[in-house]
């Protein structure tokens, strides 16, 4: 099983000033879907369980139109603190691996 959930890949001196939420150049988030009948047990807080088979070339389809820059205001919480619901997405990759499929999101910050 494998629990890593962050990964050091490089270490850099950076100024005083550096603030590692706020001076980020790019965020990755990834979500898991169980695209299964049976619920998991060892990573059921890890993902949402769907049931009903979901359709991957259609899910692709769908992602190509949150690229770019769009006002993402439905996706916010009520009490989100930022400034502006604009975000830029980069790229989206859907990948499905033994009915887990793994939705990656990388986006400007």
């Amino acid at each position: 099983m494998n629990l890593k959930l962050v990964s050091i890949t490089n270490i850099k001196k950076k100024s005083l000033n550096f603030h590692a939420r706020f001076s980020a150049k790019q965020r990755i988030y990834t979500y898991i879907i169980f695209n299964r009948i049976s619920k998991p047990s060892i990573e059921k807080n890890r993902g949402w369980h769907i049931r009903k088979k979901l359709d991957l070339k259609l899910m692709k389809k769908g992602a190509k139109k949150l690229l770019g820059t769009n006002d993402f205001s439905t996706f916010r919480s009520s009490s989100c603190n930022s400034k502006s619901p604009i975000r830029t997405i980069k790229s989206v990759k859907i990948k499905e691996v033994k009915n887990k499929i793994q939705i990656q999101f990388k986006s400007k910050s």
